[in-house]
């Protein structure tokens, strides 16, 4: 116990020079009961030293860590019998029908685009079972990140295709206009990281005729007892003054110290949609009840437990996991710091999986993800072990190398001190 706690204090920048260090930080472990065996903090939300201390009730943005949430949504209403895994969600939500294929650029810099006759649904359908030759498999899936809807922040041609039609939106924007991005490969065809999960996110609204908020609150976060999570902090008195502020550390060409600088929140305060996929804020004391909830079976979020186990399932043909390594290879401390490069991996509902053991820590068929601002999560279920740290800080290019070393040696400490006696 004593050993977590002095991993994150030494992480932690006791005064103002925040060379190397981090404002603050929290962070839990759960056991195979979701039961909560260490917490601990460290450090303060915001620059000025009188700042309020980084606790487990410091609301935060959690970015990409509402799609694990909002995955839970969406396997909750294929329980429910209001849509299948494998339908075409185009016919659900009429705007995915309109997105066109990305064929580059003509000589006078115009855009090439082509019409998309494929179908998109929430999984990569397999006409048999097991899985076939690849020459059988005949859809993408918007939950897995394999239907060709990329983030266009993270696109080059998508940014020029933006410009190039005086285009206003972007992701970041939360609105459709931002995620009605041109398909970067056929549906199916590949992976690249981007808006799938939001537009799942709208088929939900559309076969509910609810907002995602009020559904996921409905059907998560109030029978969780998670009262601090939200798409709409500053509309919420007991939210708004104590969101923690958003630190960015910009990189030393010279390969010095980098300290780190405040910044405005990039998360729009007003959007058109709740982003399924980046939009949540949340505390570490709330997100760790719905992982307690997802280790130990609760069934406020599953009546079945083949829907459980649906979250921690590769999901990718050999095809798109060979593509999604060639996008991960290149960008290890953005989409998977915590995985050792070149170790197997592959993609299901709830986020990255591990195919092998990490030595010394993770076993083989975990899962885990994390958010733009560095927080992240990992379920071990063969270990009984589970992980969230919160943090709030940014990095262009992200991955900030200060939380992936506090991460990992954090993780390490928690194998030694659970799982290793």
């Amino acid at each position: 116990m004593g050993r977590l706690d002095d991993i994150l204090k030494s992480y932690v920048a006791q005064g103002t020079d925040t060379t190397d260090k981090l404002l603050g930080g929290t962070f839990a472990v759960l056991d195979k009961h979701g039961k909560t065996v260490f917490q601990g903090s460290s450090g303060r939300a915001d620059f000025p030293l009188d700042a309020a201390p980084y606790e487990p009730n410091t609301p935060t943005i959690i970015w990409s860590m509402t799609k694990l949430i909002t995955a839970t949504c969406i396997l909750q209403l294929v329980e429910q019998g209001l849509i299948t895994l494998d339908q075409d969600v185009r016919l659900i939500v009429p705007e995915l029908a309109k997105l066109q294929l990305f064929r580059g650029f003509d000589e006078s810099g115009k855009a090439i685009l082509a019409e998309n006759t494929k179908p998109i649904s929430m999984r990569y359908v397999w006409s048999t079972s097991p899985p076939p030759a690849e020459s059988n498999l005949n859809h993408s899936a918007l939950l897995t990140h394999t239907s060709g809807l990329a983030y266009d922040l993270g696109e080059p041609d998508l940014l020029a295709w933006s410009d190039s039609v005086n285009r206003t939106s972007r992701s970041g924007t939360w609105n459709l206009d931002g995620f009605a991005t041109p398909l970067v490969f056929p549906p199916g065809e590949g992976w690249r990281y981007g808006s799938g999960i939001d537009w799942a996110a709208q088929a939900l609204e559309r076969v509910t005729g609810r907002k995602l908020d009020a559904y996921m609150d409905e059907r998560i976060l109030a029978p969780l007892g998670m009262k601090s999570t939200t798409f709409w902090p500053h509309a919420r008195a007991d939210l708004k003054d104590r969101l923690a502020a958003v630190s960015f550390r910009p990189v030393d060409a010279n390969g010095g110290g980098e300290p780190l600088v405040p910044i405005p929140n990039p998360a729009p305060v007003e959007h058109e949609i709740e982003s399924g996929g980046a939009g949540l804020y949340s505390t570490l004391s709330d997100y760790a009840r719905f992982v307690a909830a997802v280790v130990t079976r609760n069934p406020v979020l599953f009546k079945d437990d083949k829907t459980f186990d649906l979250l921690f399932a590769p999901q990718l043909s050999d095809a798109q996991r060979e593509a999604m390594e060639t996008v991960v290879a290149p960008n290890q401390d953005l989409y998977a710091p915590d995985i050792p490069a070149g170790l197997p991996i592959d993609f299901g509902f709830g986020g990255m999986i591990n195919m092998a053991d990490v030595p010394g820590r993770r076993r083989k068929g975990s899962v885990m993800w994390s958010g733009f601002a560095n927080a992240h999560w990992w379920i071990d279920r063969e270990s009984g072990v589970a992980g969230v740290l919160f943090v709030t800080v940014m990095r262009e290019p992200p991955g900030d190398p200060v939380v992936i070393k506090l991460y990992r040696e954090l993780e390490e400490a928690v194998y030694k001190e659970f799982v290793g006696k």
